[in-house]
């Protein structure tokens, strides 16, 4: 049974595959994420259907339009 070597730089396999990824992405020209509503949730940011939410009054199409 054989097994990986040692990770060189002491980072575990995830932060190892984690950095990587963020080299690609710093070394590439273009960047494109496409993210769902639960991206900033989960960041803590609240959502406004939840409770204590502040009202929301968004514009409306027809009253962009009028003015």
């Amino acid at each position: 049974m054989s097994s990986n070597p040692p990770n060189p730089n002491g980072l575990s396999d995830a932060a190892s595959y984690s950095l990587e990824a963020a080299r690609r992405i710093l070394a590439g020209k273009k960047l494109f994420v496409m993210t769902g509503a639960g991206i900033s949730t989960d960041s803590g940011i609240p959502d406004y259907r939840g409770e204590g939410r502040v009202a929301r009054h968004p514009m409306t199409y027809d009253v962009f339009m009028g003015s």
